[in-house]
């Protein structure tokens, strides 16, 4: 039977190895919170006006416009499921803000 300090350490642990992955996942975020943000309503506004057709086309619009690092940021959105413009806003955004909130 694991005592009550037991569980409440292993409890502890548990939070401190959440924390440091949430921020080694902050680390690897190609943008700061700002140009990400700007990033996902850039697309979301747009494909309130046009059907998805499948492409990054306006996440390489807005990152081109931008200026911002087009490879780093694509990389790191399809790792997190936008592999198209609807994705980046369903998977890609969400992802986002799991990790920005610590969620």
């Amino acid at each position: 039977m694991t005592s009550k300090e037991e569980k409440e350490r292993c409890k502890l642990l548990s939070r401190q190895v959440k924390q440091s992955e949430r921020e080694i996942e902050r680390a690897r975020l190609p943008l700061n919170n700002t140009a990400m943000h700007e990033l996902f309503d850039y697309v979301d506004e747009k494909l309130s006006a046009t059907a998805c057709d499948h492409t990054l086309t306006h996440t390489h619009a807005f990152l081109s416009t931008a200026g911002l690092p087009l490879q780093k940021v694509i990389t790191w959105l399809e790792e997190h499921g936008g592999y198209c413009d609807c994705e980046v806003i369903a998977n890609a955004e969400e992802a986002w803000e799991e990790i920005v909130r610590g969620a």
